[in-house]
């Protein structure tokens, strides 16, 4: 079978496994979602996340992959902030930083109480520094009392860390 033969029935087969509804609404992926509940494919040899094959099939390119040393790969943001979603009116191109920044600007960070490894909640944290006096109610007084090290408490103190919380 010829090569052009080949990539259109793997695009026909791409969409086929795809719920597409109207334009505005988001097309969800029907196959396999990874860890994290992003849509995965395997696509030309290895597995790929479905919303990049998505985009190359409507750009009719391969996107740039982002190098090891140089991230100056192109990264596919959603304006759904739907991982599963495959409409490609969804997407916007852009940089690792631009996806940092929508993350940042979305709130999508994962920090504080919502860690799987915290061990503090955030009303503990305004406690620690409502309680923390010098010379009445010490750093390790406090670190005795929420079973923490000493540099935890005196980061949280400094609000160098649980910054986001008042």
């Amino acid at each position: 079978m010829n090569p052009e033969k080949r990539k259109a029935r793997a695009i026909k087969r791409f969409w086929s496994r795809v719920d597409i509804k109207g334009p505005k609404d988001c097309w969800l992926w029907k196959g396999k979602l990874n860890w994290c509940g992003q849509a995965m494919s395997w696509w030309e040899g290895r597995d790929v996340l479905v919303h990049r094959i998505a985009m190359e099939i409507h750009l009719g390119r391969p996107l740039v992959s982002p190098t090891r040393q140089l991230d100056r790969g192109e990264i596919i943001r959603h304006r759904c902030d739907n991982p599963p979603c495959c409409n490609y009116r969804h997407f916007l191109l852009g940089t690792q930083a631009d996806n940092i920044r929508d993350r940042d600007n979305k709130n999508r960070t994962c920090r504080g109480e919502h860690r799987p490894a915290s061990e503090l909640t955030e009303n503990q944290v305004k406690e620690i520094r409502r309680k923390y006096k010098p010379y009445q109610y010490s750093v390790p007084k406090l670190a005795r009392e929420y079973s923490m090290n000493l540099s935890v408490i005196i980061g949280i103190i400094k609000r160098k860390a649980w910054k986001h919380v008042k």
